[in-house]
């Protein structure tokens, strides 16, 4: 199972959805859907931007984990995945003034 199949399933169960019921939301079989949680088949660009959008996920870290991003930017754009969610975590307090 690849990072990006396991985030998928996860944010997918998070939302009480079957892998039937995204499957039909993307036009696409549900045999797709698991295969690409499973880690044995890899989202076009187009599906992922879609299950990323249907799941309310980030679209950078889904292309990531199912490695749809080149080996030499993976570190870099990882590293900068995280630092989006810093910048993410502590935006309320800064906006509240008490950052």
């Amino acid at each position: 199972m690849t990072a990006g199949g396991t985030l998928i399933r996860e944010l997918r169960e998070a939302q009480g959805l079957n892998q039937n019921t995204l499957a039909m939301a993307c036009g696409v079989d549900r045999s797709l859907i698991s295969y690409i949680e499973a880690g044995k088949r890899t989202p076009s660009d187009t599906l992922l931007t879609g299950l990323a959008d249907l799941l309310k996920a980030d679209l950078d870290e889904l292309a990531v984990g199912c490695n749809l991003v080149p080996p030499d930017l993976r570190d870099r754009l990882a590293t900068d995945i995280e630092a989006v969610r810093l910048v993410r975590s502590v935006l309320p307090s800064i906006r509240k003034g008490e950052g």
